[in-house]
């Protein structure tokens, strides 16, 4: 009998900022696909000084990977770079002006993520392609949803903020329900994120290691 309420309460909730999530993900995907272009835009030289990098990296996944992935280190600067996007998020979403820039961090976000995969898949063809599959998708199934819902949320309490100055009352949306709910939400948000560098800490190195001692 609770379940049927609180997902009442999502469906509504999704219904009424639905055109946010479309424009926030087709955002994303356009950040996605260019940041997947400018890869062609590279000089030469940024291209090597890349791939330089890269093989390091690999290098360093086959040789000693152990001492690469300190797991406790690696786990507390994977949750505060998540945690810190969050709360740039929420931030910006008690202000009015702060909503372009979410806008910017959600576009930027689909931006490394298309410029991460389309340099991998340049670079090494079809093992790029298995590499990004293994490497990258996985807690991103997790973080991309999580960022765009928390942007949606920051959004729509920005927009409630400029509709309580049109209405000459601009202490409203603090003590009532928007306030709360976003600030909720966030904190759920943030529940996920933790998961999600779990695995990419935990999970994903060991899927890269053993990727990249296949190909290598």
């Amino acid at each position: 009998m609770r379940r049927r309420p609180i997902n009442d309460k999502i469906g509504n909730y999704v219904k009424q900022h639905f055109s946010l999530y479309i424009f926030t993900i087709i955002l994303f995907i356009m950040g996605v696909i260019y940041g997947s272009l400018i890869i062609q835009s590279l000089s030469s030289n940024q291209k090597q000084e890349m791939i330089g990098y890269l093989s390091q990296f690999f290098h360093g996944l086959t040789s000693n990977g152990d001492a690469v992935f300190s797991t406790k280190v690696a786990l507390k600067q994977v949750i505060f770079e998540h945690l810190k996007y969050l709360g740039m998020i929420w931030f910006l979403g008690l202000s009015i002006i702060g909503m372009p820039l979410i806008l910017i961090l959600i576009f930027m976000k689909g931006f490394v993520i298309g410029f991460t995969v389309s340099f991998l898949i340049s670079q090494l063809q079809w093992k790029g392609f298995v590499f990004s599959f293994v490497s990258i998708l996985p807690q991103n199934l997790l973080i991309v949803p999580a960022y765009i819902i928390a942007s949606v949320a920051g959004i729509a309490f920005s927009l409630s903020l400029v509709l309580s100055r049109i209405k000459r009352n601009p202490y409203t949306p603090f003590i009532h329900q928007p306030f709360l709910s976003f600030f909720s939400l966030i904190m759920m948000m943030a529940a996920i994120l933790v998961v999600a560098s779990g695995f990419e800490t935990f999970v994903s190195p060991y899927l890269m290691r053993s990727m990249a001692n296949l190909f290598y």
